[in-house]
């Protein structure tokens, strides 16, 4: 298995997205802000700052996937500055999901997979999964038995 960084805008991405989910009142949303508010994070804007925990998660996962970079290939590199770009959206969700199961492939390093944000991010993914299975016409089709 090898491992890299990911781009700044694949996690610009996610953020943005998880951003959405805290004004959103579409089903499986309000399921995700309650994810990143477990873990300590509001996504809401305010009128001084625009949003410094969606810069600060931005930050939190760069420095998860360098870390589990730098796990893989025994190296201690320092940690580079994320630059947060909340112009950056991607509205479809299987784009999201397929970030977000990129972005957790890189970072399943070590112990890295036992790190509260690495939880939290992939119950998200499930989350988003479920979503998306729960909407495919065959699964809607298929017998409860």
């Amino acid at each position: 298995m090898s491992s890299f960084i990911v781009e700044e805008k694949t996690i610009n991405k996610i953020v943005n997205f998880l951003v959405t989910c805290a004004y959103s009142k579409e089903e499986f949303k309000p399921c995700i802000t309650n994810e990143i508010n477990k873990f300590g994070l509001d996504l809401t804007y305010n009128s001084e700052d625009k949003n410094p925990d969606a810069r600060h998660l931005g930050q939190r996962m760069f420095v998860l996937n360098q870390k589990a970079v730098n796990f893989r290939y025994k190296e201690k590199g320092n940690f580079e500055l994320f630059k947060f770009d909340d112009s950056i959206n991607e509205y479809n969700l299987m784009q999201i999901l397929k970030s977000l199961q990129c972005f957790l492939y890189q970072c399943s390093e070590g112990e890295i997979m036992k790190e509260p944000l690495f939880k939290t991010l992939e119950r998200i993914t499930n989350i988003i999964k479920e979503h998306i299975i729960n909407h495919l016409e065959d699964y809607k089709k298929a017998k409860w038995e």
